[in-house]
């Protein structure tokens, strides 16, 4: 449904931001955005983004700390 559907993205997109924000543990991140536990987080997160939340979250500190 969309509702549900709004509600994954808005996990992902608040997962992301603490990736990249902050630096919790993918299992505190998959609590944090309403996952029952760390394996269905990662499994979402990989089937939206083509891309671990670690690889996600190397990737774009890559990128931080290459633009200063």
């Amino acid at each position: 449904s969309r509702g549900l559907e709004m509600c994954i993205r808005d996990r992902i997109k608040t997962a992301q931001y603490y990736l990249t924000e902050t630096n919790l543990t993918i299992k505190e991140i998959s609590v944090l955005c309403g996952y029952e536990n760390d394996i269905s987080f990662m499994h979402c997160f990989k089937n939206r983004l083509r891309i671990t939340p670690s690889e996600y979250r190397k990737k774009k500190l890559n990128y931080f700390h290459s633009e200063e």
